[in-house]
């Protein structure tokens, strides 16, 4: 005998009677999964900086104490930055992780035409604070190496921001 449940993202599904338990199991399995995620990706962090000095990571703290914004790169993106770096573009997805925080990406293109990722960025929010202190953090990263040409869909905001990253 089957029992028709309404999920929100699977809109129905059917689950046995007798895998209910295992169902809810797993429920707590994935709970348990993301408890404390963030103290793991900071360790995550810490371990990728012990075992390559360039991995660079900048976090953004609230007025509370909390993690506002995370931003980080490692050296193979920074080798990119400087080899393909002169073109990116800068966008952010809309909210489609589980904590709905923007992810902010700086991508270039190879010689092959292939995406390059410099950089990443999880958003606290979208607000000009924001977008200046990820820029800020990314031109840190990169150091004396400078884009010449910026393409995103966020031309007003941009223009607030343009002065952190100083485009030549």
């Amino acid at each position: 005998m089957c029992q028709l449940l309404y999920h929100p993202v699977n809109r129905y599904c059917r689950l046995h009677l007798c895998n209910s338990n295992k169902f809810c199991r797993k429920a707590a399995n994935v709970r348990a999964e993301h408890a404390n995620d963030i103290a793991k990706l900071l360790e995550f962090f810490e371990d990728c900086k012990a075992q390559n000095p360039q991995f660079c990571w900048y976090v953004k703290i609230d007025k509370e104490g909390m993690i506002h914004s995370l931003f980080w790169s490692h050296a193979s993106m920074q080798a990119e930055y400087i080899d393909f770096g002169d073109v990116m573009t800068f966008d952010t997805t809309h909210k489609t992780n589980i904590y709905e925080k923007p992810l902010a990406m700086f991508v270039g293109a190879n010689h092959h035409l292939q995406n390059t990722y410099f950089g990443c960025a999880l958003l606290g929010d979208e607000t000009i604070e924001t977008f200046q202190w990820v820029f800020q953090a990314f031109k840190k990263c990169m150091g004396r190496h400078r884009t010449r040409c910026i393409i995103t869909g966020k031309v007003k905001l941009f223009k607030k921001v343009e002065n952190t990253l100083k485009v030549e």
